[in-house]
């Protein structure tokens, strides 16, 4: 049902009571045909004023309800329009929104494969790397243990090596100490020739030598040096430890010689065997066997052992 329908029946719903109203005083007025045609009469031109009235209201509704019809026609092709273009719009949206959520479901799918893929390759990197630190921990250990045993040895070949320099100069030393001894030595070999061819014409003799040095016995083909022991015990004392390395004081001119076993005491306490491995004039060096305590400076040396000692 459109507007102007709706209008016509409100129009024509007043006209019907008015027209029920006249015709219901017609019915019940006394007869009066002059009076009640002039009333008719001034009726009917009342209904025909109002019919006017009526028709022109009607007209002017019909006018404004073609206006109204017309213009909610053009709203209705405005919403139309509007419509059509709001559904698509919202269709374009739905079909942007399933394909932003088909690509989201896609890029999810591949970003989770993609983080599954790198961490499958973080976790066997994670266990490579750590079995490779592990190996590198053991090898590092052992390279550690290798270093500690090669800084041990380096450290004792060291103190070997210091060792051996200082046997080397002791050694040096003593051999400088012997060529001077050997030149002194012959030097008193050829004045005690002279002495002897002169004093006995080559026959053997003795000749004592005073103080504190040696004896010489025999002709001028023999020489032979004796050791001058006052109270036939040489005694010393200690002036350089090395460990079981030691340096007396006595020498080849007290009697002292190469490969003999004195004994260390200190004071009434036996050190230990001291095997004289080189001698000077007035000095000589040898290793302490069987010590029972650690060789000191100032330690006594003796030779022979004395009768307590074996």
């Amino acid at each position: 049902m459109n507007i102007l329908s709706k209008i016509c029946i409100v129009l024509l719903v007043p006209l019907t009571i008015v027209a029920a109203v006249v015709f219901t005083h017609i019915a019940v007025t006394v007869p009066n045909y002059r009076e009640k045609w002039q009333q008719s009469d001034e009726a009917n031109k009342a209904l025909q004023a109002q019919n006017e009235r009526l028709t022109s209201e009607v007209a002017s509704l019909t006018n404004q309800l073609t206006d109204a019809e017309e213009e909610g026609a053009r709203l209705e092709n405005a919403l139309a329009k509007q419509g059509a273009q709001v559904r698509n719009v919202w269709s374009a949206m739905a079909d942007g929104i399933a394909t932003i959520q088909q690509q989201h479901f896609e890029e999810t799918k591949l970003a989770q494969e993609m983080l599954q893929s790198a961490t499958n390759i973080y976790d066997k990197q994670t266990t490579r790397l750590k079995n490779d630190i592990d190996q590198r921990d053991a090898e590092v250990a052992k390279l550690t243990e290798a270093k500690e045993g090669l800084t041990k040895k380096l450290r004792q070949a060291r103190a070997d090596l210091a060792r051996q320099e200082r046997r080397n100069a002791l050694v040096l030393e003593q051999l400088a100490h012997r060529d001077e001894r050997i030149d002194s030595l012959m030097r008193q070999i050829t004045e005690l020739q002279g002495l002897l061819q002169e004093g006995g014409g080559g026959a053997g003799g003795v000749v004592e030598a005073s103080g504190a040095g040696p004896t010489v016995v025999g002709g001028s083909d023999a020489v032979e040096f004796l050791p001058d022991v006052a109270g036939d015990q040489i005694r010393g004392t200690v002036r350089d430890v090395d460990g079981d390395l030691v340096g007396i004081n006595v020498g080849r001119t007290h009697g002292v010689t190469e490969g003999m076993r004195m004994v260390v005491m200190r004071g009434s306490k036996f050190v230990g065997f001291l095997k004289v491995a080189h001698v000077k004039a007035v000095e000589a060096a040898g290793a302490v066997s069987k010590a029972q305590r650690q060789p000191e400076i100032g330690d006594t040396v003796l030779y022979p052992s004395p009768a307590t000692i074996d």
